[in-house]
């Protein structure tokens, strides 16, 4: 409710605004002239034009306040799209990646025993040897070096004088007793063991006309192994992969053996 009044000159009663005459004492009033009215109005303009210009100020202060978070927020959602995190970050994801393959084809390398290195093949000079314990022979070259146990049990041939390097070894020769003459094939059997992985090949005969049972494995490289048997005497012949141009040369040593 307005409290504007205009007061009588005469009686000093309140009247409101737009009157007249007084209701009390019916004198009239004076009626301005335009040259007050206008400066009213003017100040009237004024303040609603400073309240608005206050209200818009406020509307821009909230809005710039509430603008501002939202901004950071996306600031903060966009810094690992930034070129200066993206780029370490994809070089350390690329060194990863790389490692890892390096790592499984090391892995794969040792455990299938890879590709096997060259290694010197020997001249066409050759020596026999004689194991009288079990009695057998076996003519291998004369630069390759022989290894045997104190009781003969176990004969291991290698292609080079360095017994420390695995893929050197161009077979081994164990030998046991064979009380009850088991044959080639159920002596290979029964010496199996759970997880030896091996698989039976077939009967093979030897250039020199020994009889022989042959089968298959994997171990630190694939690996052929004859089991021989003659009266009491079992004996293993175990042969590594080794590269093509030895391969023959194992080939035809073995063949040679004979009881």
């Amino acid at each position: 409710m307005s409290t504007a009044f205009r007061r009588c000159r005469s009686c000093g009663a309140r009247n409101r605004l737009g009157a007249k005459v007084c209701y009390l004492c019916g004198a009239p009033f004076p009626i301005p002239d335009q040259k007050q009215q206008v400066p009213l109005q003017k100040r009237g303009i004024q303040r609603q034009q400073q309240r608005s210009i206050s209200q818009q100020r406020e509307g821009i202060m909230l809005s710039s306040s509430g603008l501002n978070k939202p901004n950071t927020r996306r600031k903060a959602t966009r810094g690992w799209r930034s070129p200066r995190l993206f780029l370490p970050l994809l070089l350390v994801f690329l060194v990863l990646i790389v490692g890892i393959g390096l790592a499984v084809v090391y892995l794969h390398t040792n455990t299938t025993g890879g590709s096997v290195p060259p290694l010197p093949t020997p001249g066409s000079a050759r020596a026999t040897y004689t194991n009288a314990q079990f009695g057998y022979t076996l003519v291998y070259p004369t630069q390759w070096y022989l290894t045997t146990l104190s009781n003969s049990s176990m004969v291991r041939v290698f292609m080079k004088h360095d017994p420390s390097v695995p893929e050197a070894v161009a077979f081994e020769i164990r030998c046991n007793s064979n009380p009850n003459q088991l044959d080639a094939k159920t002596y290979w059997q029964q010496s199996l063991t759970p997880n030896s992985g091996e698989i039976g090949k077939g009967a093979v005969t030897f250039s020199s006309g020994v009889s022989a049972y042959a089968a298959s494995g994997q171990g630190q490289t694939p690996f052929t192994i004859y089991t021989l048997t003659h009266s009491q005497v079992a004996c293993t012949i175990l042969v590594p992969e080794t590269d093509p141009a030895n391969a023959s040369i194992v080939t035809s040593t073995i063949n040679s053996f004979r009881w």
